[in-house]
C-alpha cells in the first residue's frame, strides 16, 4: 500500500520494499535513499533500532517512523535517535507523503501528539535527574533501596538504624 502510495505521487522512487527490521537495514546499506520509512513494530529489529542503526552506518539516510501508537518512552528514544518525522498511521495518507517531502528537503516532522508526549517525558527525566543531585548520598541510597522494593523495617535493618521505628508497649 505505501509502495503504491509513493509510487502513484510520482515525485519518489521507491527502492525496496521490506517485511522486517533485518531486510529494511540491509536495503539502507545496499540502496543508501534519501528517506527511510520504517514501521516501528516490525520483525526481527524494530524501527527504532533500525533508526539506530541507519544513523550510525548510512547517517545521510533520513529516517520517518510510522507507527499507530509510539509509548512516550519510545517516543523519546525516537527524539535521542535522531528521527527526522514521525507520523501516526490514524493519519491521512498525504500527511504521511507530506512529511517524507518535507524531510528529504531538510526539515523535521514529528506529529504534535507525539512530540509533546516527548517533551514532557524528557523534562520529567531532567526534574528527576535536578531532584536527584540534591539528595545527599545516604538519602540516594535510600531511594534505590525503596526502588528495589525493600520494606522500611528491611532499609532500617541494612543501614543499621532502628531510631526511627515504632517503641512497642507491653
Amino acid at each position: 500500500g505505501l509502495e503504491l502510495l509513493f509510487r502513484r505521487d510520482g515525485e519518489f522512487e521507491v527502492l525496496a520494499t521490506c517485511t522486517s527490521g533485518e531486510q529494511a537495514m540491509t536495503a539502507i546499506r545496499k540502496h543508501m535513499p534519501d528517506v527511510a520509512v520504517l514501521d516501528v513494530n516490525m520483525p526481527n529489529g524494530n524501527g527504532i533500532s533500525v533508526l539506530r542503526r541507519t544513523r550510525a552506518e548510512v547517517p545521510r539516510t533520513k529516517v520517518v517512523l510510522l507507527t499507530a501508537t509510539l509509548a512516550d518512552d519510545e517516543a523519546v528514544e525516537a527524539v535521542q535517535a535522531g528521527v527526522h518525522g514521525v507520523v501516526l498511521k490514524e493519519s491521512a495518507a498525504v500527511m504521511l507523503v507530506d512529511c517524507v517531502r518535507r524531510v528529504a528537503a531538510g526539515a523535521r516532522m514529528i506529529d504534535p501528539t507525539v512530540a509533546n508526549r516527548a517533551l514532557s517525558r524528557m523534562m520529567q527525566r531532567n526534574e528527576a535527574q535536578v531532584l536527584a543531585e540534591t539528595l545527599s548520598p545516604r538519602e540516594r541510597e535510600i531511594v534505590a533501596m525503596v526502588a528495589d522494593g525493600m520494606r522500611n523495617k528491611e532499609i532500617a535493618a541494612r543501614l543499621g538504624d532502628r531510631a526511627w521505628m515504632p517503641r512497642q508497649f507491653d
